[in-house]
């Protein structure tokens, strides 16, 4: 019997060895078999055709026979599938989208993206429009178009396809090399500006350069590269626009490659007027911010542009003489003329805050004011503001009200005009010198017409509108003032001199007053006495003249029958005096015999008695002789002893003259009739004298109501 051998061994030199790997080995006499192509065992020992597993980049296949039997085959990876070997599996389909290189893809690895596609997330994608693969790849992402391009469809396989450009560009045809790719061209054409002639130069230029480096070009294709389109056009969709369109109305773009017309505007400082065929520039007074369509807008009333096209606020200028103004309830700014009574900056002013006319200082008014007729233009300066009529400048250069004493008609950059020289105004404000009336406690006097202080004992309260002189005015009798000068009858507040008391009444007979006060008047020293309205202790006089001298003196009478007893004086020489009082000129006294006598003076209705005939005696003061007192006698009675006969003389002569004679006692004078001047001459003046009588002592009495200077004087004075 003969021995075969099993399934997985084949005879060899009389024995049975193990299939080697790769090989199929059916057992029995049966030489080892080959897989099919594109298969084989992957160990020794295979058993049937069963066990033959796929090589790289083959797919098995398993069908049955006719008979029935199974039928393994392989046949190689179509394009899209791949199999890595060593498995029973058909080709595996490459992920969604993907494909392989071509036929026995052996790794999944070998799956790309066609041209067209790129891969994401283990799929092939359809290049977005605008990009594009030109081969088979596993690129994250489609290489896009180049700067300004794009294609018509999705899934774009070459740079050809980018022909279309896309909104704010235009394309440009380019003639390249055949062996310079597109791809070689940079992604983008460099910006120039405006016009369109330059941005061809450059994309030309880039052309150029890529033929230079290729050498020989063995002929040439069409690229086709984006251009931005220029400064003033715009382009606003995807399509093969060799140009683009210019903006209407003479509006332009902010910079290139404008993608619809709404990105023509207007510039800053120009607009677009409704119903304008054209842009124009904002109008002096007006100003317009960024690229827009608005309208522009009005600095404000009266607010101004160095030139027109303004292009933000702060171009805006308060004009020279003008202020700013804002309602309060609008917020509306705008310019006002600094006019009626208010004044601007001399330059013009950016400041749309705080220049505001500032007024003029009080007492200060703009000619416009003070003529009535309207500026033409706005004060530019304080010197605008003049001082009102009343109102002038001061050192320091304040404005103030002119003070008493001066005047300005106003008008003018100057200081108040000071009144004449002791001339002064009712008050402040005077605005001519018409209102300067002398000060007062003064008055025009004199023939020059000068004003001179009121003497004391007078005043004056100044001039006044209708007398600007003045007058000085007495004060009442027996008042005077302290000073000269005094300014009103309340200044008249002193006695005078001769007079006292509360109500400085005249100084009675016996009294005397220095005045300068209200007190009383004071009395004469004992034995004195005085005329009313003594002033001075030296006007008191002696009453007795005889008490003044050390020897008897007797004044002779040429008719003794004048003399009149007078028995209750006979005791003594005192007792006589006493009986010697009013009415009485003298007595006589004889001591040895007890024997008193009066001479009694002659009064009115008398017979022989006349008003133009008198004798006056000497009165003393302080011995010397300081006035006379004068009584009436009889025509035919004669007085003591005639020393002159001086004739016609003046009284002031006639008494001057016996003044200056020691022997001289009394005068006798005569009126002259015909006359009633007291500087006119007497008919007659006699100067007497007294005698010593051993017998007889006689003395006359100085009665005060008779002193010359209490206004006892003869009919002529």
């Amino acid at each position: 019997m003969t021995c075969a051998c099993s399934s997985g061994r084949f005879a060899s030199d009389g024995a049975c060895s193990i299939c080697t790997k790769g090989m199929v080995c059916l057992g029995g006499n049966a030489p080892p078999s080959s897989c099919p192509t594109g298969l084989a065992t992957v160990m020794t020992g295979a058993r049937s055709f069963e066990q033959c597993l796929t090589t790289a980049g083959f797919g098995r296949l398993v069908n049955k026979t006719a008979a029935g039997q199974l039928l393994v085959q392989a046949q190689p990876c179509q394009a899209g599938s791949y199999n890595a070997g060593g498995n029973s599996s058909p080709c595996q389909r490459c992920g969604s989208g993907l494909t392989t290189a071509g036929e026995g893809a052996k790794s999944a690895r070998d799956c790309v993206a066609p041209a067209g596609s790129y891969m994401g997330g283990g799929s092939g994608l359809r290049c977005p429009r605008g990009t594009y693969t030109p081969a088979f790849n596993d690129a994250p992402a489609c290489t896009p178009c180049r700067n300004g391009l794009t294609t018509a469809n999705e899934g774009s396989s070459a740079s050809s396809a980018c022909r279309l450009a896309k909104a704010g560009f235009y394309v440009m045809e380019v003639q390249l090399p055949n062996n310079i790719a597109g791809e070689q061209l940079p992604a983008e054409v460099p910006g120039v500006p405006e016009p369109n002639g330059v941005q061809a130069a450059a994309a030309a230029a880039v052309a150029a350069a890529a033929a230079a480096a290729a050498g020989d070009a063995n002929g040439t294709y069409t690229e086709y590269v984006a251009v931005p389109c220029p400064v003033g056009t715009y382009q606003d969709k995807e399509s093969e626009a060799s140009s683009c369109t210019s903006c209407p109305n003479g509006l332009t773009t902010r910079e290139p490659g404008a993608d619809g017309v709404v990105l023509c505007l207007a510039p800053p400082g120009v607009q677009l007027l409704p119903g304008a065929e054209n842009v124009s520039d904002c109008p002096v007074g007006s100003y317009k911010e960024g690229w827009n369509l608005n309208p522009c807008i009005s600095c404000g009333e009266g607010l101004l542009t160095e030139s027109t096209g303004a292009v933000a606020l702060d171009a805006c200028f308060v004009p020279a003489g003008w202020g700013i103004e804002i309602d309060t309830i609008t917020k509306v700014r705008s310019a006002v003329m600094c006019v009626l009574n208010t004044y601007g900056q001399s330059s013009a002013s950016y400041d749309l805050l705080t220049t505001r006319c500032i007024p003029c200082p009080e007492g200060t008014a703009t000619a416009d004011i003070q003529s009535g007729v309207t500026a033409a233009a706005g004060y530019t300066s304080s010197q605008a503001c003049m001082p009102l009529p009343g109102w002038g400048y001061t050192a320091a250069g304040a404005v103030e009200k002119c003070m008493v004493g001066s005047w300005s008609a106003g008008g003018q950059q100057r200081v108040c005009r000071a009144c004449a020289a002791m001339y002064t105004t009712a008050a402040e404000g005077a605005v001519s010198s018409n209102e300067c009336w002398v000060e007062a406690g003064w008055a025009v006097q004199g023939s020059r017409g000068l004003p001179q202080p009121c003497s004391q004992g007078s005043f004056s309260v100044g001039g006044s509108a209708g007398a600007p002189g003045g007058s000085c005015t007495t004060c009442p009798e027996g008042f005077t003032t302290q000073e000269p000068a005094a300014e009103s009858a309340d200044d008249c507040n002193i006695c005078s001199p001769g007079y006292g008391g509360a109500q400085c009444q005249p100084c009675s007979y016996g009294t005397y007053s220095f005045g300068g006060s209200t007190d009383a008047c004071r009395n004469c020293g004992a034995g004195q006495t005085s005329a009313r309205g003594a002033d001075s202790s030296s006007q008191c006089v002696v009453v007795w003249p005889q008490d003044r001298d050390s020897y008897t003196m007797h004044v002779h009478i040429s008719d003794e029958s004048a003399w009149a007893d007078s028995a209750a004086g006979d005791a003594t020489e005192q007792a006589c005096r006493a009986q010697c009082g009013a009415g009485c000129i003298m007595y006589r006294y004889n001591a040895g015999d007890k024997k008193c006598q009066v001479l009694l003076e002659l009064t009115a209705g008398s017979p022989g008695f006349s008003s133009r005939a008198a004798v006056g005696l000497k009165a003393f003061s302080g011995g010397a002789v300081l006035d006379y007192a004068f009584y009436y006698v009889p025509a035919s009675l004669d007085l003591g002893v005639q020393i002159k006969d001086v004739r016609k003389v003046t009284m002031a002569d006639c008494l001057k003259a016996c003044s200056r004679s020691e022997a001289c006692v009394l005068v006798r004078v005569a009126g002259n009739a015909s006359s009633s001047s007291s500087s006119s001459s007497l008919d007659s003046c006699v100067l007497l004298s007294g005698q010593l009588d051993a017998d007889w002592v006689t003395s006359y009495q100085v009665t005060p109501q008779r002193l010359l200077s209490d206004g006892f004087v003869v009919d002529t004075l």
